[in-house]
This record gives C-alpha cells, structure tokens and sequence, in this order.
C-alpha cells in the first residue's frame, strides 16, 4: 500500500517536474533569442513585452503539470476543485501582474518620446498599472464565482462617503493629470512656485510633484497646489533667457568708452561660460543717475 502511494505521488511530481523543465527551457530560449534581437531604440515596446512576460511559459508549464497530475493522485472531489481553483487564483493573478508591468513599461516608453502628445509621468504610469488591476480581480471573482453586483450596489452606496473621505486624495490625483494634459508643466522644465521655491520637475505621481532645486534638495508639492498656484515656467516655451546685470560706473566716466569695454567684457563672457548663448549680442542700456554713480545694465542670454 506504502509502495504503490509512493509511486502514484513519485509519478505526479516527475510528471511536472518535467512540464515545469520544458516550460523553463522554452522560457530561457526564446526570452535570450528575443532580447538579443530587440536592443535597439526602435524595439523598446518589443524588448519591454519580452521582459514582461519572462517567466510566463514556465509557470504556465508547472500549472499545466500540475492540472494534468491531479487525476492520478486520486483525490477526493473537494481537494481537486480546490487545486483546480488554486490553479486559476495563481494564473490570473500572475497574468494580471504581468500584463500590469508590461502596461506601465508601455505607457513609460510611449510617452518619453519627444513627438507624444502626452508627458512622461509617473502618474500616467500607475493609472494603467491600476486599470490592469481592476480588470484582473474582475476576472478573478468571476473565476471564483463571486456575483459582481453585491458588490458594485455597495460600492454605489457607500461611493459617497468613499469620496468625502479620499477627497484630498482624489483633488491631488485629478490636479496632476489637468496639470498634466493642459501642458503648464511637463517633467524636466525649470519652473518657480508662487512660494519663491525654483527648480527642475523631476517627476508628477498621482499625488505630488517632485521638484529638485538648485541646491538639489527636493521640494514635494501637493498637485491641487500646483493646479491652484501661479507657476513661472522657465522652459515651456524656450529654453533661452535674459538676464541682466546691474553696473555703475562713476560720474565723470567716459559712457561711449564704458559702453564698448562693457560690451567687450560681456561678449567675452557670451563665448566662454558654459550655458551662454555663444552668438549672442550683449546690450547696454543706460538708465539712470544714481545717488553715487551713472547706472547702466547689461543684457545676457544663457
């Protein structure tokens, strides 16, 4: 009796073993195959499906071992709907998991490039993520037979207080993606908050801006204060700016003389200050008498 329960078991471990090898080999071929032909820029969504569905074939092998094996182990009705249930729990989350990674890639690729029409944002990002998700657990429930509408009347009922309470949460979350669509601000422009804070954005999630400024510090900004606030946006439209410097020179200065040194001075400083504007032109404006000087500036581009 001993030896035959053992070889009915040793029989069904073998019999996935072997499904889980051959999944594992076909997996490590045809992934290695796939990468090495799909490292170039242009086949950046075909490298992403192919290291988002790594490891799919080999968990499909030890499922499908596994479904095949259970008959022979002759168990009881109750213990082989329980494998066939724990079987398709594990597939559909793990298809659900992929496909939500593969999505976030998709969408992270699609939208670094510079003809897209859309922002590269993590926000964008995770709101596939998420939608994935929603549809996988949808599957799931239906997979186990739970009734879907229960549970949509008491989301219904209760959506109210669901939304006064993530209220916040839903105001940071729509304010990122108006940011977002309407183009004020995408990831990479240097802008400068209604509060004086100034620096490069650096990511939008579904709740708050990330901004590193100069000093590289980070500044984390709710994004309904971001929707709200005045915002001087340094990069949208041109990455050039003027700037101007403020001289004095005394009374009894030559000015056409000041001019040309000046203009010399600043022209100089045009060619050889990394982020200068190398072909630009400086210009000096005089403006005023001063308490002790004649006062001029001088305008730059960097």
């Amino acid at each position: 009796m001993l030896q035959s329960s053992f070889d009915i078991y040793s029989g069904a471990a073998i019999k996935v073993g072997l499904f889980t090898l051959a999944g594992f080999l076909i997996d490590f071929t045809v992934y290695r195959i796939w990468i090495s032909r799909t490292r170039t820029t242009k086949h950046q969504v075909a490298g992403a499906v192919a290291r988002a569905t790594h490891w799919l074939p080999t968990l499909a092998a030890l499922l499908i071992g596994v479904r095949l094996a259970t008959p022979s182990l002759e168990l009881g009705s109750g213990s082989s709907a329980f494998t066939s249930t724990t079987s398709q729990v594990v597939a559909i989350l793990a298809v659900t998991a992929k496909l939500a990674i593969l999505a976030g890639r998709i969408v992270r690729i699609v939208t670094s490039r510079e003809d897209n029409l859309l922002p590269s944002s993590t926000i964008f990002v995770n709101l596939a993520r998420g939608m994935i998700w929603v549809i996988g657990l949808v599957i799931l429930l239906a997979a186990l037979q739970v009734s879907i509408a229960p549970l949509v009347t008491a989301l219904g009922v209760g959506g109210l207080a669901i939304g006064l309470a993530l209220q916040p949460t839903l105001e940071n979350l729509f304010g990122g993606i108006q940011v977002l669509m309407s183009r004020q601000i995408d990831p990479g422009d240097f802008i400068r908050l209604e509060s004086g804070e100034e620096g490069w954005v650096r990511d939008v999630t579904w709740r708050n801006t990330t901004i590193q400024m100069v000093s590289n510090d980070l500044v984390i900004v709710p994004n309904a204060l971001i929707a709200k606030s005045r915002i001087m946006n340094f990069t949208s439209l041109d990455e050039q700016h003027t700037i101007t410097v403020p001289v004095g020179v005394a009374f009894d200065s030559d000015l056409e003389h000041v001019e040309r040194v000046t203009v010399a001075a600043a022209a100089a400083t045009q060619r050889e200050t990394e982020g200068a504007v190398f072909d630009w032109e400086p210009l000096v404006r005089f403006y005023e008498f001063g308490d002790s000087a004649v006062n001029l500036i001088v305008v730059l581009r960097v």
